[in-house]
Formats: structure tokens, C-alpha cells, sequence
């Protein structure tokens, strides 16, 4: 993944970091005949810092690397603390490769603090919201921008209809993020809101797949905190389990799916539905807010198109820290330039003049 990211930035960064043209929407009665030509510059911001987070500690501490790479940044990272070892290897790694360019910073509170407050261009965090609430707050103080990506209870809603082909590859899809992942990343499913007609297709396949799988089927949880945290989930609903646990709710209908996600999941990182019904995928898409959306497809293809970018909204998170020309633009100052083409660019009347604007057919 990481690999093929660097030969994305860098096939085509000769053609995004061009001046932008823009359209010059001055009204004409107010330019005095003197044209101006309009662009956009991108430019590095800086120094970005990013916070990587303990569940894919080496993707997420390079992807958004490079992101702030490709915009022409010095980059520092910030590895996870529950990972020393890898922590360690990627400072070594670093340090032979990327001298210069990447500084790997390790520790744990203590080293966000100081990086923070030593006054960075940009800083791009990937975790929990509430410790995210604490990085924004300190990078507010220094009025340094921020990049959060967040996660959230990501649902999935399976409508009726669905052939036995495409409801196993939909069970495969969750099964994969549960188990083979642990249901440990940003993009897992967090719960599944299943047509009533459906449930018992849905757990009879379900239940086959997991009694295939043998002891592959036990989940190893990163440390005894993960483990603990499982076991209370049992009982709560609102917060993001981010383990191999599953709920299952019936519902009669696309639009009671999407009602009950938007009381539970308040805009998620990712929202997901199978379904075989045009009218249901619209409603799905125009009434769920989420940062992204996949409909008949899951997590892996849905962040494995380089060119489009993936991110939250509002508790899911703000921003683009990787992938895609909005990953670019993150870390770029977006400088916009005009430039007076035959003499000084002069302004006659005011622009609030409403009536000097040209009108729509």
C-alpha cells in the first residue's frame, strides 16, 4: 500500500503542483480595462507532525507521511508508545533513508506535548476522539492546523434481495474485518442493521464461515487493555467497539436503517450498504452523513483507490491526511495569486454592488 502511494505522488505531482488557473469573476464594469490573471500556488506549510495510532503503526505512520512529502514538508513522526519495537524500526529506518527529510520522534504523552508546543505547520492525528479533543485544544493554543482522523461506529445496512453469491461475499467482507483484523481499524464494521427478511440467510452463513475458519477464528487482542475493553462492550452501544464483537439488529427497512444510524453512529467515518435496489442506495447516500460511503463494496477497496482521499466529519474526524490531490492540498499552503496584465489592477465602484455581477440565464 505504502509503495504504491510513492508511485502515485509521484507520477503525478509534476502535473498537480502547477500554478491553478482561475477564472477572474470580477464584474467587468469595476476592472477600470485592466485584465488580471488568477492563480492558485501550492506551497509547502512547513514542518507537519504526524501522530500514528497503535493498530497499524507502520502504514499510519507513513501514509500520511507522504502526503505531507509530496506537498514538499519536513515531516515528523510520532509512532505509537504501546509499539516500541516498531517505533524503533522505523526511527532507524528513517534515519538511514530519509535523513533530513523525516525526523521519527519516540515516546508517548510527553513527546506530543513537546512537539506541539515547539510550533508546528500542520499536525495530523490518528486515534481516539476524546484524546483527539486534548491534541486539538494544545494545537489551538499554538493556532496550529490539524488533521483528525477519528473512526466511529461505522454501520452496515444489508438489504433484502441480495443473491447467495453476494450475501456470502458480503458476510466474507465483515468477517474479515472482525477476525483477520480484529475488528481493530478505523474502517471495521462496526454493526450490522440487516433486512428482517434476511437475518436468519445472514447468521446461517455468518455462523458457517466462522465454524470453517477453526482456530483461526480466535483473536489475538493487542494487550490486556483491548481485552478488558471487549468484555464491557457487551452492555454499551454508543461507544465504537474496535474488536471482534459483532451486533446484529433487524430492520424493516432502508429508511429505518438509516433513522437508527443517525441516532447511534453520529456521522461516521465510513457508512456501508449492500443492496441490489437503486432507490435504496440513493436514500442510503443522500440521508446518512458520513466521511465516506460504500455501497456494495468494503473497507479494502473503498482505501485502496490512491486517487481518492478518505477521512471524517465532525466526530469521525476533519480533514484529508492521505491519499488523493485533497491529501496534497492538506499540507500545502493554498497561495492565490493575482497578477495585473496590461497596467495596474485598479478596482472602480465597489464589488457589493450587486447589480455588476452577470446574471443566470
Amino acid at each position: 500500500m505504502i509503495l504504491g502511494g510513492i508511485a502515485f505522488y509521484k507520477g503525478l505531482l509534476p502535473e498537480w503542483v502547477k500554478p491553478e488557473p482561475l477564472d477572474d469573476l470580477v464584474p467587468g464594469p469595476l476592472k477600470a480595462g485592466v485584465e488580471a490573471d488568477w492563480a492558485i500556488y501550492n506551497e509547502p506549510k512547513g514542518v507537519c507532525i504526524n501522530i500514528a495510532p497503535w493498530n497499524a503503526p507502520a502504514t499510519l505512520s507513513l501514509a500520511p507521511a507522504l502526503s505531507m512529502l509530496a506537498a514538499g514538508n519536513h515531516v515528523v513522526i510520532k509512532p505509537p508508545e504501546l509499539v516500541p519495537t516498531v517505533s524503533t524500526v522505523l526511527r532507524k529506518l528513517c534515519q538511514k533513508h530519509l535523513s533530513g527529510y523525516v525526523w521519527v520522534e519516540e515516546g508517548g504523552k510527553e513527546a506530543v506535548e513537546r512537539l506541539i508546543a515547539e510550533g508546528a505547520d500542520h499536525l495530523a492525528f490518528t486515534g481516539g476522539g476524546e484524546i483527539a479533543k486534548l491534541v486539538a485544544a494544545r494545537c489551538g493554543q499554538m493556532l496550529t492546523p490539524v488533521t483528525l482522523e477519528l473512526g466511529g461506529k461505522s454501520p452496515a445496512f444489508v438489504d433484502q434481495g441480495l443473491d447467495e453469491d453476494m450475501l456470502r461475499s458480503v458476510v466474507q467482507e465483515i468477517l474479515e474485518t472482525k477476525v483477520f483484523k480484529t475488528g481493530q481499524f478505523c474502517c471495521a464494521h462496526d454493526y450490522v442493521l440487516i433486512h428482517e427478511s434476511v437475518v436468519r440467510d445472514f447468521c446461517r452463513v455468518l455462523k458457517a464461515m466462522v465454524e470453517d475458519l477453526g482456530t483461526r477464528r480466535n483473536v489475538r487482542m493487542l494487550g490486556r487493555r483491548q481485552y478488558n475493553d471487549m468484555t464491557r462492550l457487551f452492555q454499551v452501544f454508543q461507544q465504537e467497539i474496535f474488536g471482534p464483537l459483532l451486533p446484529i439488529l433487524p430492520v424493516r427497512d432502508v429508511q429505518e436503517a438509516i433513522r437508527t444510524i443517525n441516532q447511534v453512529s453520529a456521522k461516521p467515518l465510513i457508512a456501508y450498504c449492500y443492496t441490489k435496489e437503486k432507490s435504496a442506495e440513493v436514500e442510503f447516500i443522500s440521508n446518512v452523513p458520513a466521511g465516506n460511503i460504500a455501497v456494495n463494496g468494503g473497507p479494502m477497496r473503498m482505501i485502496s483507490n490512491y486517487a481518492a482521499n478518505f477521512g471524517g466529519t465532525g466526530p469521525s474526524g476533519m480533514g484529508a491526511s492521505f491519499w488523493g490531490r485533497d491529501g496534497l492540498k492538506e499540507f500545502s499552503n493554498r497561495k492565490h495569486v493575482m497578477s495585473g496584465r496590461n497596467g495596474f489592477a485598479r478596482q472602480m465602484g465597489h464589488v457589493t454592488d450587486l447589480h455588476a455581477f452577470p446574471r443566470a440565464p
